[in-house]
Formats: structure tokens, sequence, C-alpha cells
């Protein structure tokens, strides 16, 4: 009785293999064929925003996130009360993940590309750049508007919804 047993458990460890010997056979020539002289990447999607990047620097993530406090001192000495704000931070592995943030407050709509908070951000983007942010030469894409209210939708694509008690 125990050879059928076997003989299952041996077909099901075979379909395992296959699935993984396929699964990494397509990734594998997927990443080939993606390297592949002369291959070019596709467009960002129209709507997608200009990368923000970030090159840690050996006293990453410390040196980051005192940067951007300077930042945001100088950003509201500019007058300026809505931001992105960046920070880093250093995980279990030793890995850095880098946030970027902008908390808009309800009911504001902030510019980011306005000249005003274009002179402010190129006077106090310093610390970051030499904290190894980079940023994009084009501006800053616009934060989402908060969702509307039920029958008072403040985005083009919400829906009017009727509020019944």
């Amino acid at each position: 009785m125990r050879t059928p047993a076997l003989r299952r458990r041996h077909r099901v460890l075979a379909a395992c293999a296959m699935i993984s010997a396929v699964t990494l056979g397509t990734v594998a020539a997927s990443s080939a064929s993606a390297t592949a002289g002369g291959h070019t990447p596709p467009e960002p999607p129209g709507n997608a925003g200009p990368a923000i990047g970030y090159h840690p620097t050996d006293d990453a993530p410390d040196d980051l996130n005192a940067a951007n406090d300077t930042y945001a001192a100088c950003m509201r000495e500019h007058g300026r009360a809505v931001f992105p704000t960046f920070h880093a931070a250093k995980d279990s592995g030793g890995g850095i993940s880098f946030i970027v943030k902008v908390r808009v407050p309800r009911g504001e709509k902030p510019d980011l590309n306005s000249g005003a908070f274009k002179k402010a951000f190129d006077a106090c983007k310093g610390p970051l750049e030499k904290a190894g942010v980079t940023f994009p030469k084009q501006g800053f894409p616009q934060p989402p508007r908060h969702p509307g209210k039920p029958g008072i939708p403040e985005q083009p694509h919400a829906k009017k919804a009727a509020l019944s008690i």
C-alpha cells in the first residue's frame, strides 16, 4: 500500500519541479530579452510623475533625516506650508528605504510648480542634495485632491452620492 502513496508523492514533486523550471525559464528569458542590446524600455504613462532619486551616502539614513529638518524649516521661512518631505530608514537587514510624502490640509490646493514654490524649493533643497536626493528638472507632480463629501465631489471623476438616513 505504501507504493501508490510514494508514486503519488513523486508525481506531485515532479509536477512542482516542472512548474518551477518553466517559471524560471520564462523569467530568465524575459530578463534576457529586456537587457538585450538595443532594447528601449517603454515610456511611462502620461500621468506618471517625474522621478525623485536617492543615492544613500555613508551616513544614511541619519544625514537625510537631518537634511529634511533643515529643508522643512527653510521652506516654512519662505512661507510654504505644503511641501514634500523626505525620510529614510534602515531595516534590520541593512537596507535603506526612502519615503517621500506631501501632507495637504483638507481644502488646500497647493501648486508645487508655481513660481513661489520653485523659488523657495530652489533656495532650500541644498541639504537634501548633499544627503543624496536628486530632483527632476521638470518639477513635481500635483498631489491628489481629497475625495469629496457625499453630494459635493471635489474630484472630477467622483460621482454624486445621495445621503439617506
